[in-house]
């Protein structure tokens, strides 16, 4: 997300090597009307600026493992065990399979594999 907005929610998201800024909304100091975006709970790595880190950010490397798929040949959104992004993440409004606490990123450590539009 790159300039003016309002009333966005940023929550247990991995910010991963961006080549400007990971996550910037103008400075709600400067600009009041803006501080109404919640930034909370993200992981942030490799990028050239992390901008607006908000609440409880992470600053480390995920430790994404590279799993095959049938569209990209490769994809790397799951984490690998002893990831920072493990539990690292706040609840957002649906319970966890397992119960256990929440991860930051798309794809929760120990649940069952989640496909768009498969279990509704």
């Amino acid at each position: 997300m790159d300039g003016s907005s309002t009333n966005s929610t940023i929550i247990n998201n991995i910010v991963l090597d961006s080549a400007q800024n990971g996550v910037f909304v103008f400075d709600a100091t400067r600009f009041p009307f803006f501080a109404v975006n919640a930034i909370s709970n993200n992981l942030y790595w490799g990028n050239a600026m992390n901008g607006m880190l908000g609440a409880l950010p992470v600053l480390a490397n995920p430790r994404l493992v590279t799993v095959p798929t049938s569209i990209t040949g490769a994809a790397k959104f799951t984490l690998s065990p002893g990831s920072p992004a493990i539990g690292a993440g706040v609840p957002i409004g649906f319970l966890r399979p397992n119960g256990g606490p929440t991860d930051i990123g798309a794809y929760q450590t120990n649940v069952p594999p989640w496909h768009a539009g498969v279990g509704f």
